[in-house]
């Protein structure tokens, strides 16, 4: 045989015949039809499938098949292998928010079965920062964050996409959220506190694991006012013109250069800003 029709293996064996006088030969050949691999793919623990994933697929000599993207229902149909051949698909570009399987697998095509490979994709993870008054539990807009992996890495928007330097800013409920998180550490840290609040600079270090939502509160103390009155003694009449130097607790003037404050027509000097 030299030529089988579609969806069917050709027999390339010959075989030989005695022709004799006055007799009726007959040879016969068997074709096995070719037969079918489905691969599908489901969010992991769920029946539900994931458009869009990208596999290869090849001989176990290497030889490659092709390279075939999931449908609406997760599956692809692979027609016309060869039964007895040992198959090998392996994902290689999962869809946005879920985490690749890069482990292939292996099936021997069967004649007359269809053979099916199944692999599970687990969704990222994602980490909500949360920043707080630290007096009135008020959240704080306005706030910048970095947020970098335990080895250093920047985090940055889009599943890495949208390049950012890892910033990220809280909105106006006081927080933001990642999306799309591979599993592992990492470290927040504020950059910037929000006006009038001061910046609460220890990191914060939270695991991120497959299919889960991790959220991180970080509070900022307001920072405060001094005022300072001087009177005549016995009397509530102010002095005007009084000098006073004020310093932080360890010694460094607050204020201009040397920390000096004069009071107004009230007698009243007003420090502002100061750190609790």
């Amino acid at each position: 045989e030299v030529k089988t029709v579609d969806g069917y293996v050709l027999d390339g064996t010959p075989q030989d015949i005695e022709i004799r006088n006055s007799e009726l030969h007959e040879l016969t050949f068997w074709n096995s039809p070719k037969e079918s691999l489905v691969i599908r793919i489901f969010v992991t623990d769920t029946t539900t499938p994931i458009p869009g994933a990208t596999f290869h697929v090849a001989y176990s000599d290497g030889k490659a098949i092709g390279d075939f993207i999931t449908d609406n229902n997760g599956e692809i149909l692979i027609s016309g292998l060869v039964p007895g051949v040992t198959v090998t698909a392996k994902e290689t570009r999962s869809v946005s928010g879920y985490i690749l399987d890069s482990t292939p697998q292996s099936v021997k095509i069967k004649s007359g079965e269809t053979q099916t490979i199944t692999f599970y994709n687990s969704p990222k993870g994602s980490l909500s920062v949360v920043k707080l008054d630290s007096l009135t539990e008020r959240p704080l807009s306005g706030a910048e964050f970095r947020v970098m992996t335990a080895k250093g890495e920047f985090v940055d928007q889009n599943e890495g996409e949208t390049s950012t330097n890892g910033v990220y800013r809280t909105d106006e409920s006081g927080r933001f959220t990642i999306s799309g998180l591979m599993p592992g550490s990492y470290v927040v840290t504020e950059i910037k506190a929000p006006d009038g609040y001061v910046l609460d600079s220890e990191p914060q270090t939270v695991t991120v694991n497959a299919n889960d939502a991790q959220t991180l509160t970080f509070r900022d103390a307001p920072v405060q006012t001094l005022i300072v009155e001087v009177f005549v003694t016995d009397t509530t009449t102010p002095i005007p013109g009084t000098s006073f130097i004020a310093t932080a607790q360890d010694g460094k003037p607050i204020g201009d250069a040397n920390g000096e404050f004069i009071a107004d027509e009230n007698g009243r000097i007003t420090i502002p800003g100061l750190t609790p």
